[in-house]
């Protein structure tokens, strides 16, 4: 496959943390998190675009448009180590 569609970069030292920290988690029970955050903007933008439109937008679709995004912007997010 000559596919050159990727690239090929060196695994960070400080992303090598991250992968013995994923080693030591697998033996530690599971934990969920919560988190808090102000999307009040968000949805003014929301009703505003609505109040527009008439088109009603899902919230859920937007914060995942918005996460599509960040990790778009921030490639290395993407990335695959292929420990060769």
């Amino acid at each position: 496959m000559n596919d050159k569609s990727y690239q090929l970069v060196p695994f960070p030292k400080i992303r090598r943390l991250m992968v013995d920290g994923g080693y030591m988690a697998r033996q530690k029970h599971l934990i969920h998190g919560l988190v808090e955050m102000d999307v009040t903007h968000a949805r003014q933008m929301i009703r505003e675009y609505k109040a527009q439109t008439g088109e009603t937008l899902s919230f859920t679709a937007f914060i995942m448009t918005c996460l599509g995004r960040v990790v778009d912007r921030n490639k290395h997010m993407q990335a695959v180590r292929t420990w060769r």
